[in-house]
């Protein structure tokens, strides 16, 4: 057990500063983003108290007076939507550029948060496995998902989807603390961020209240000591609930079904599992195998020195995979299709840590049924499991688009795109609009079109305004700003 002692520590120390060295990039390239879209929007009206001096609580007041229309003609995300009328760029645009550091660094967080109550805290092995694994698998989900300027790079668009899955994450970080030491301040907490999560969109709230019930019974069943301290879970998961039929009943979901053909509950039940199962067939990359073959020494080591049984796996696995693909129900049910790039982007984090997850029970249901005793037998167990790994990797080439096997990393892309000045160029272009937005009060404005290279199609640059001064981002870029109009010429 020593060599994997070593291994693991040595593998912690890589893995984090490989962490490190991809975050950087990534939050630095958000120093060239601009608003977009739906942040003029959600925005306008607080943009205009703060412009006639009603200061902060004129726009606090703004987003609030927002929500409830929203409520009423649109959707019942109360919580989000909240957030949405308060979009970074309403302070400056410096403090938009330094939002994308912000939701990168909250996701990461999240993920470590949530993973460590599953290592032993008081252990150096138990340590440098969590960090090993914490960093692995951040690193496939920032240098790998698939659309980052929705993920990361637009405000209103990152933090109603990753933000909120990153406030799921903590969420359940903290409840499996809860399940651990029943420390009552912790279902306080617990219930406030249940109440932000209900009001959240969906591709986080029902995985949320699934994952939960099954938190509270299993714990019900397998702590009956704790039995009566566990049922205190309920409470964040009521409220949960709660504010989900609150979104739910809202009018406005019935105005803006009236625009959309969704599908039965059976069928976007059926349509959520298939698409799901797609995911997981073709997200999971040559980086990915890689990452998982680094994790195997790791998994191995945990599962012999945990006590835990790992039963049951064909109820535990296709539970595990239910609430993952609980997140795609909302969209098919509701427009009858898989939803938007940045709900894709939240399919792709859960379905690292859905495969993972489901890997590393099957590892521990076969060792614990085999029971290895001896070092030599670990090693060559670890071996088997590589080579298992590696002839699937092999298998999928036959059932996916060999371009998904390798995908440039996230990282990459903002490093090159610095050097070769893609992203100063495309930055320089955004402030010669700001520059005559700010000489153009009561003006009708005419902006060139961006100029986007391809790398940063996508990556970062998520769309623009309307060759029509009517459209409905134009006017409401009108408003933001205080012009008397503005398009864009193609």
């Amino acid at each position: 057990m020593n060599n994997l002692k070593k291994y693991i520590k040595i593998l912690s120390v890589i893995s984090l500063i490989m962490l490190v060295a991809c975050v950087i990039p990534l939050c630095l390239a958000g120093l060239y983003v601009h608003p977009v879209g739906d942040d003029y929007y959600y925005g306008y009206k607080a943009a205009v108290a703060l412009r006639e001096g009603h200061g902060i609580f004129g726009a606090l007041n703004e987003a609030f007076l927002g929500t409830i229309h929203e409520y009423q003609i649109w959707q019942g995300t109360y919580s989000a939507m909240f957030l949405m009328h308060l979009p970074p760029v309403l302070f400056s645009d410096t403090v938009y550029k330094l939002y994308p550091a912000f939701i990168i660094l909250f996701l990461v967080i999240s993920v470590f948060y949530l993973l460590k109550p599953f290592f032993d805290k008081d252990s150096e092995a138990g340590t440098h496995s969590w960090i090993s694994v914490s960093s692995l698998l951040c690193i496939f989900m920032l240098e790998e998902v698939p659309n980052c300027g929705e993920t990361f790079y637009w405000y209103n668009g990152s933090m109603y989807y990753t933000g909120f899955l990153a406030l799921t994450f903590i969420f359940f970080g903290l409840l499996f603390r809860y399940f651990k030491d029943h420390k009552i301040y912790r279902i306080i907490i617990l219930s406030v961020i249940a109440f932000l999560i209900g009001g959240g969109n969906y591709a986080s709230v029902l995985p949320a209240i699934l994952l939960n019930v099954f938190a509270c019974v299993l714990s019900v069943i397998t702590d009956k000591e704790n039995r009566r301290k566990n049922l205190l879970a309920i409470i964040p998961l009521v409220i949960t609930v709660a504010g989900l039929l609150i979104s739910v009943l809202a009018p406005g979901n019935a105005v803006r079904g009236e625009s959309v053909a969704g599908l039965s509950a059976p069928k976007a039940i059926a349509k959520s599992l298939i698409a799901c199962f797609n995911y997981m067939l073709y997200w999971n990359g040559i980086i990915f195998f890689l990452i998982l073959a680094l994790l195997t020494p790791v998994f191995v080591y945990i599962i012999k020195n945990s006590n835990f049984k790992f039963r049951f796996p064909y109820i535990v696995i296709p539970v595990a995979f239910g609430i993952f693909a609980s997140s795609e129900c909302a969209s098919f049910y509701a427009q009858g299709n898989g939803g938007p790039a940045r709900l894709f982007d939240i399919c792709f984090y859960m379905t690292a840590l859905t495969v993972t997850f489901i890997y590393y029970y099957l590892m521990g249901t076969f060792i614990k049924t085999i029971e290895y005793k001896k070092e030599r037998k670990l090693m060559l167990l670890t071996a088997i499991l590589e080579a298992f790994l590696a002839v699937t990797f092999l298998l999928l080439l036959f059932v996916r688009p060999l371009n998904l096997t390798y995908v440039t990393p996230n990282s990459v892309t903002a490093v090159t795109a610095f050097f070769n000045g893609d992203l100063k160029r495309y930055d320089s272009q955004y402030q010669t609009r700001m520059n005559m937005v700010e000489n153009g009060a009561g003006q009708d404005l005419v902006f060139d079109a961006y100029d986007v290279p391809d790398n940063l199609n996508y990556f970062i640059h998520v769309g623009d305004l309307s060759d029509d001064p009517n459209a409905f981002n134009n006017t409401t870029f009108s408003e933001f700003y205080g012009v008397n109009s503005v398009r864009v010429i193609y």
